[in-house]
C-alpha cells in the first residue's frame, strides 16, 4: 500500500564521498544535485566496519539522522543535468533503474535467485522511510559468509527489494544514464560515469557534464 504523508515529503539527497578523490567527486555531484532538485545533501565520509564505501548506501538510514521522509540516493560518480522533483514520485515503491543486461548480471541473479528483469542499478534510486526493514535485510545478506559480488552491495539490495516483495517502479534509464558511448539518452537528467573508472566512460561523462555545467 503507498504510504501517504499529510504533507510534501522531507527527502534529502544522500552520496558517500570517502577520501579526498571520492570526497571531491561527490561535492560536485551533491552541488549539481542541489542546484536541479533544490534539495539538501548530506555527504556520507566514512566507512561502514572497515569495508568498501559502497556498502555505506545500506547503512544510511542509521546516518542521515530521523528527519527524513525519503531519500535519493546518488553516486559520487554522477552529475545531475537537468531540473527533477523527486519529491513527486510516489512513496511505498522502490524506485530505481533497470541495469544493462550482461552476462555479469546474469551471473549475479542465478547466483542471488533474482530475476535479471528487476534487477536495477543501484547508483541512483529514491526510498522512503517505511522502506528501513529492506535496507536492514541487504545489511544481513552482505554479512553472510558465502555473499561476493563485484558488484559490492548492488546484489545484496537487489535481493532485498524482491525477496521482501516491495514493489520497484523503474525510472526512466534518462534518470540514471550510464556513460557508455552510443548509448546515453539525449534527455539524460542524471548522468552516472561508472564503467569502474575506464577512461572511455570518463572522457564522455565529463565532455557531458561540461556541456550542462
Amino acid at each position: 500500500m503507498p504510504l501517504t504523508l499529510p504533507h510534501k515529503p522531507r527527502m534529502v539527497a544522500v552520496t558517500i564521498g570517502v577520501g579526498d578523490r571520492s570526497l571531491r567527486m561527490a561535492e560536485r555531484a551533491g552541488e549539481s544535485i542541489c542546484r536541479r532538485t533544490g534539495l539538501p545533501v548530506i555527504v556520507l565520509r566514512e566507512s561502514i566496519d572497515g569495508r568498501h564505501p559502497s556498502y555505506t548506501r545500506l547503512w544510511l538510514w542509521d546516518l542521515i539522522g530521523d528527519e527524513w521522509d525519503a531519500v535519493l540516493y546518488f553516486d559520487a560518480d554522477t552529475y545531475c543535468c537537468r531540473p527533477w522533483d523527486p519529491t513527486a514520485l510516489e512513496l511505498g515503491p522502490f524506485h530505481a533503474v533497470l541495469d544493462f543486461a550482461s552476462v555479469q548480471v546474469d551471473r549475479e541473479c542465478r547466483a542471488y535467485g533474482l530475476d535479471a528483469a528487476r534487477y536495477f542499478n543501484a547508483g541512483v534510486f529514491v526510498a522512503a522511510r517505511a522502506l528501513r526493514p529492506v535496507f536492514e535485510l541487504a545489511q544481513r545478506i552482505v554479512a553472510s559468509p558465502d555473499y561476493r559480488s563485484p558488484y559490492w552491495e548492488q546484489s545484496a539490495l537487489n535481493a532485498a527489494v524482491q525477496r521482501s516483495g516491495v514493489e520497484l517502479r523503474l525510472l526512466p534509464r534518462e534518470y540514471n544514464a550510464i556513460c557508455r558511448p552510443g548509448r546515453v539518452p539525449e534527455n539524460a537528467v542524471i548522468l552516472h560515469r561508472a564503467g569502474n573508472g575506464r577512461r572511455r566512460n570518463s572522457v564522455l561523462f565529463e565532455r557531458l557534464i561540461r556541456e550542462v555545467a
